[in-house]
């Protein structure tokens, strides 16, 4: 809960106190929880953000108790329904009443499925907003200075898709078309290894 003092966000009303198990385990105790909550709290709208599994699991209980959706992040696509993230944003979205979206070709993707313009809402991008609204809070880790890293002088990479970084071949070939276009520049890449 780190980033709620760091990014200055207040405190969570409830939480549903779900903890990481199986796909299947943490989307049924989200939904016996939010549902539990809904009852206590009787909402108007239920307001669902982005593509983790809370989101699509609260969306659902949501529909299912007559209480408005409203999705930030609507509309987004991969293509890749290997990845729970879509499987997500697909049922989300499908049973969603009000779209806040990130980009122009959300709102497409939207209207491509029988989506209603009126119903749409182009927001920008929450991510960068966050980033912009959070960038005097910047602190410049301990890694540059030990490793005498100019702002210039290096990039930082991120992977945490399953199938990026699951896989030995995928990640190899990811890393070796990092280290092709990296020039002299050194790569910085924080990760974390599974106990």
């Amino acid at each position: 809960m780190a980033f709620f003092t760091q990014l200055d966000i207040p405190e969570p009303h409830i939480n549903l106190g779900v903890s990481s198990v199986t796909q299947a385990t943490q989307t049924a105790n989200i939904m016996i929880r939010y549902e539990e909550a809904i009852k206590t709290w009787k909402p108007e709208l239920c307001m669902v953000v982005g593509d983790i599994t809370s989101t699509m699991a609260c969306a659902t209980v949501a529909k299912k108790e007559w209480v408005k959706i409203a999705h930030i992040e609507g509309g987004i696509r991969s293509g890749d329904e290997k990845m729970p993230e879509e499987i997500n944003r697909m049922v989300t979205d499908s049973i969603t009443d009000y779209f806040f979206t990130t980009s122009e070709v959300t709102n497409k993707n939207l209207a491509s499925k029988g989506h209603k313009k009126e119903k749409i809402f182009y927001v920008g991008n929450t991510m960068i907003d966050s980033l912009l609204g959070n960038l005097n809070r910047l602190i410049q880790p301990s890694l540059c200075k030990k490793e005498n890293l100019s702002p210039e002088s290096f990039i930082v990479i991120t992977l945490h898709r399953p199938s990026n970084v699951d896989a030995l071949e995928s990640l190899r070939s990811l890393l070796e078309i990092v280290n092709a276009h990296v020039g002299d520049k050194k790569v910085v890449f924080p990760m974390h290894i599974p106990a």
